[in-house]
């Protein structure tokens, strides 16, 4: 007889009978014979920090930071196993090595390494020994991906990468724009991107996804104010599986220019704006001081200064840094009469600037001081 044999312990009878002559009884015999059905096998499940990842792209990891390899190794056989190697392809190492497992028994190994960037997978070779039978293997992938969230930006300020100061100038009052050019510079998708500038200026940007690699501009645009000014942008993003946020930051710069002259103008050492100004006998001298000042933050070249009436002057100097005053003389001899002159001051700053100028306005009279007496005696 010939059958397939099951799986464990067998056991199966023989029974003969037969019948002898002249009527005798029949006769009979049986014999039971067994054999043990043998499957020899082994089992491996390999986890990657904790998770089954036997398809990409696995759970992410930090580059850098360490990996836990799991290998559950279970006798799926039901006969015992001996020398039971763990070896992975990508570590080259032996990580169980030597043991016993017994039909049904299982035991745990472990491995470790630090992520590397990418996607990446190694698998795991069992192999045992039965004493029965070739040698029985198992293997199983596993994966992970190495993850580098990073954010790049980079503010610049009227087209400017002005990270150091004094940064472009411009005239305060005026119109500046920001351009904040944020890049994915990792690996990995960031969402929830939001970016905002440290002097609070409402900055617009038209995403708040960006895959890796994925560049976007956005952009802001305020007044200028006077003098040195420093603001700063900052990006953050959310990666992937609870990966801690990344952020990156960019300052920039400008110099808000105001120029300003202002001049001020004396008659005889008397501010007189406003008519009539101090009287002055006709024929005596006139003295006009001419008091100009760079009131703005920049130098102003180009200095000079004109009389209405009395034409344009030589003045000390010809620049002024800010701050600094000059001042003008100019002499007459006084008319009759109410007089106005106007003066007016001009200058330049360095650069491809538009002049800027004051002016201001003095007045005396020209007196002829008399009396007339006429005396009548009865009437005559």
């Amino acid at each position: 007889a010939t059958g397939t044999a099951a799986l464990g312990q067998y056991a199966n009878t023989g029974a003969v009978t037969g019948s002898p002559p002249g009527g005798l009884p029949d006769v009979s015999d049986s014999d039971m014979i067994h054999y043990f059905g043998y499957h020899s096998d082994v089992a491996l499940v390999k986890r990657t920090n904790g998770l089954d990842d036997g398809t990409p792209q696995g759970p992410f990891i930090l580059v850098g930071d360490t990996v836990t390899w799991t290998f559950y190794v279970t006798n799926t056989g039901n006969l015992p196993l001996a020398g039971i190697s763990v070896i992975d392809d990508r570590e080259l190492l032996a990580f169980c090595e030597g043991f016993e497992l017994a039909p049904d028994e299982w035991t745990t190994c472990l491995a470790f390494g630090a992520a590397t960037s990418g996607q990446y997978s190694n698998t795991a070779t069992v192999t045992g020994t039965p004493p029965l039978g070739s040698l029985v293997t198992g293997e199983d992938l596993s994966h992970y991906y190495g993850a580098e969230p990073s954010l790049d930006l980079e503010v610049h300020t009227l087209g400017q990468d002005a990270d150091e100061l004094p940064g472009p100038s411009i005239l305060a009052g005026e119109g500046v724009t920001w351009t904040y050019r944020v890049s994915n510079a990792g690996n990995v998708t960031l969402t929830n991107l939001t970016l905002i500038d440290s002097e609070g200026v409402a900055v617009t940007c038209p995403y708040e996804e960006l895959v890796a690699g994925q560049p976007m501009t956005c952009t802001a645009t305020a007044v200028a104010t006077a003098g040195p000014y420093t603001n700063t942008g900052v990006v953050t993003g959310t990666p992937p599986d609870g990966l801690p946020t990344v952020s990156d930051s960019d300052p920039s710069h400008y110099f808000g220019e105001v120029h300003e002259l202002a001049i001020v103008k004396r008659t005889n050492g008397l501010k007189a704006s406003v008519p009539p100004g101090p009287p002055i006998l006709v024929g005596d001298a006139v003295t006009w001081t001419y008091r100009v000042t760079n009131t703005g933050n920049v130098p102003l070249v180009d200095i000079a200064v004109d009389d209405d009436q009395e034409g344009s002057l030589t003045c000390g100097r010809d620049e002024l840094a800010p701050g600094e005053s000059t001042t003008c003389t100019a002499y007459g001899v006084a008319i009759y009469g109410q007089y106005a002159n106007r003066a007016t001051v001009s200058g330049t700053a360095l650069g491809d600037w538009d002049p800027v100028s004051a002016n201001d306005l003095s007045h005396y009279l020209g007196a002829i001081p008399g009396v007339d007496l006429e005396k009548f005696t009865f009437g005559q």
